[in-house]
Order: C-alpha cells, then structure tokens, then sequence
C-alpha cells in the first residue's frame, strides 16, 4: 500500500495549455493528446505524445515541463531531452544546450542529435565547444556536408579565412547546405581580397534553391502531428518555392474554402498566383487580405507591385505609401516606391525614396544604380560615380550599371 500512495504522489498534473486563439484543429489534437495523458498518466509515451503535439504547432513554452514528465518517467528515452533541448533554446539556452547535451549522452553515436548540439554551441559563440563535436564528427565522418559547413563557420568565425575556404567550397555542393555555404564563402573571398569571386558567390547564393532541410528523423515525427491553417500554408509556400505552381495553387484553394476569413491564406494565394504571374488575380486576393487585415505591411506592398506590372502608378504610390507608414524601414518599398516616382516623373522625390532604401538596406545594388542613373542625368558627376561605382561592386555582371559607370567617369574626365 505504501508503495501505491507514493506512486500516486508522483504522478504529475497536466499544466494549464494556452489554446485561445488557436485553429479548431489544433485545438482538437491537444485535447486528444491530453485525453490520453489523463487515462494513461504514468506513461511516457502519452506525456511525450502530449509534448510533441505541442511543438508540433511551435507551442514551445507549453511542451516544455511536459517533456520534462516524460523524461522522468522515462530517463533513457533520447526524444524527451532533445525535443525538451529544441523547446528550451531560444529563450532559455543555457537550459536548452544542458538538455541537447543529455539527448547526446544517450545517444552518443546520433549523428543528427550530435550535429544539433554543435550547432547550437555555434549560435551560442560557444566556439571551442562547437569546433570540438564538428572535428570530431569529421574524424569519422569526413564527408558530412553538415559537419563540413559548421568546421568552416568556426574557421571564418576565427578569422582564419583561408583555411575555411575548402569545407565551405565542398558543403557548398551538397543540396542541404549550398545557399548557406555560398554566403559563408562569398565573405570569405571578400576578407581574403578576391571581391571577383565574392560576387560570384554572392550571386550563386541568389540563383541557387533553398537549402534542402537537414534529415532528422527524430524531428520528422513531430512534422507528422502539425495540423491546422499554419502547415498547410507552409506546405503552398514550398510547393510554390519548388516551382510546382498548380499545386500550390490547389492547395490553397482547399485552405480557403476551409478559413475564408483569413488574411494570411488570402495572401498566401496572391504569393502563389504572382509567382504564376497572374497579377489581376492576386490583386483581388491582396485586397481581400488587406480587407480582413488593413495593417498587413506584405498585402500592401505586394498589391504595390501588382499595380506597378499593371502600369497603375498613382495606385502603387498610394499601396507603397501605406506599406511605408506601417513599416518605415522597409527598404524594398522605398526602392519600389522610388520606381514608382521615376514613372511618375517626380525625379526628386523618386532620388529620396533611392536614399532611403540604401539607408536601410545599404547592399541593394538596384537602389544605387537607379540613384546613380538619375544623378549622371542631373550631371550630378561625383555622386553619380560614388552610386554606379557601388552597384557594380555589389552586382559585377550588371552590363547597364558598368556602361553607366564608364559614361560618368569620361564625362569626369573630358
């Protein structure tokens, strides 16, 4: 008898979950998983099932004492600590690498769990204890595109930038890794002085897909349990990302049949119809969107540039403009808007708003070759050369930014 009472006393409660606000969907699932928790309360399974339901739909504060009950119930389980480890990261770090370190301990040879501590040891400029699991992995595993991209991140990290150069160059051809690994080496080549080859990977890193997401089967399980509005929208973006447009299309399709009061699905369908460029179309979704959701910086500058394709300037002043208020710092909206002016023939104004999208945004090659163009115009010389000069540095393979450069350095010099 003793030994029930003192189980009985061990078995925690379910904490309170925040579920305002949330899909009837996800809702549902919660319930469900907590139902199962309730009839079941000394099994890890149905506490860690609870959990990853949870994260599942990023609910990361309200997973994280329910990992942590299932890891009590079952201290050898590597799930409960890494999930617990992911959950704890952000806003608790110190607590989060002291859960991914324990997942590791568990499971020592997980390729996948090692290489998230490393990780997370590098977001945490915890350097030496990064670069030690990252050589160490590639002692073993010399090939490993993931591990060759963190040894070449600590390099850089350590200004050791020629050395970074040959695990950046071999991760940058593995699909998981080639957009981040080019970025990596488009620094490099510039801190070792070969702006040429810093451009070419600067525009590699711009043409190339998205990094293909790493393999990681203990996080794919939690995938499985999403539900509700947000994956399915996620799922459209991929799909559009990925070129598959009709899919995309149909998928969102389905989305607002199901949440047709949603500003964010009716945006999500504009991002896939201008993708197909079927602009009237996703105007009328922009303005459903932003019918729903006035305060949507995205719905406003998109329609912005639905308008723009269909020469309605004086409407995509007045979309920019509004995205504008919203967001002040928004540095491609300045740019469009300084487009917008330039067809509308307001120069001067068209040369603040150019200003101003390189005051927020001082690496955007199309503001300073725009601003350029017009001050060569204005025979405005020095500054003209000062812009032109940084949109061929920061784009080398645009023709019209070099043919304007070598026009405004001979009228400087006749």
């Amino acid at each position: 008898m003793a030994g029930v009472v003192y189980w009985r006393s061990r078995t925690a409660e379910i904490p309170p979950i925040r579920t305002e606000g949330l899909d009837a969907e996800v809702v549902t699932a919660i319930n469900r998983a907590r139902t199962d928790v309730e009839a079941k309360p000394r099994s890890p399974a149905t506490w860690g099932r609870l959990g990853m339901v949870l994260f599942a739909q990023d609910l990361y504060d309200d997973c994280i004492a329910i990992f942590a009950e299932a890891e009590r119930l079952d201290p050898k389980d590597v799930r409960w600590p890494y999930y617990r480890g992911l959950a704890l990261i952000l806003h608790h770090p110190d607590e989060g690498i002291a859960a991914l370190r324990r997942a590791q301990e568990l499971a020592p040879g997980d390729l996948g769990v090692t290489l998230r501590l490393a990780e997370e040891y590098f977001k945490l400029d915890r350097i030496e204890e990064a670069d030690a699991l990252f050589s160490e992995l590639l002692a073993d595993f010399p090939d490993n595109p993931r591990a060759l991209l963190g040894r070449g991140q600590v390099l850089s990290r350590r200004n050791q930038w020629q050395e970074a150069l040959g695990p950046l160059q071999t991760a940058a051809q593995h699909p998981t890794c080639r957009r981040t690994a080019r970025v990596a080496l488009a620094e490099t080549y510039l801190r070792l002085g070969n702006s040429a080859a810093a451009d070419v990977e600067r525009r590699r890193a711009a043409e190339v897909a998205a990094d293909v997401p790493w393999p990681d089967p203990i996080l794919a399980a939690v995938k499985d349990l999403r539900t509700g509005l947000q994956p399915r929208i996620d799922q459209a973006l991929y799909l559009r990302d990925t070129g598959q447009l009709q899919e995309a299309a149909a998928v969102m399709a389905d989305v607002l049949r199901d949440h047709p009061e949603s500003d964010e699905a009716h945006l999500t369908m504009a991002k896939v119809l201008i993708r197909g460029n079927v602009m009237p179309e996703a105007a009328r979704e922009l303005r459903r969107a932003l019918d729903l959701n006035p305060d949507l910086v995205d719905g406003h500058f998109l329609l912005a540039g639905t308008q723009m394709v269909q020469a309605d300037y004086t409407g995509a002043e007045r979309s920019y403009d509004r995205a504008l208020e919203l967001k002040p710092t928004h540095a491609l909206a300045h740019y469009g808007l300084g487009e917008c002016r330039r067809k509308l023939g307001q120069r001067a104004k068209a040369m603040d708003s150019f200003r101003a999208a390189i005051r927020y945004r001082p690496d955007l090659a199309a503001a300073h070759l725009e601003l350029g163009a017009l001050l060569l115009e204005d025979g405005k010389l020095d500054e003209a050369i000062s812009h032109l000069d940084d949109a061929v540095r920061l784009e080398s393979g645009n023709e019209r930014a070099r043919k304007l450069l070598e026009t405004a350095r001979a009228k400087k010099s006749g």
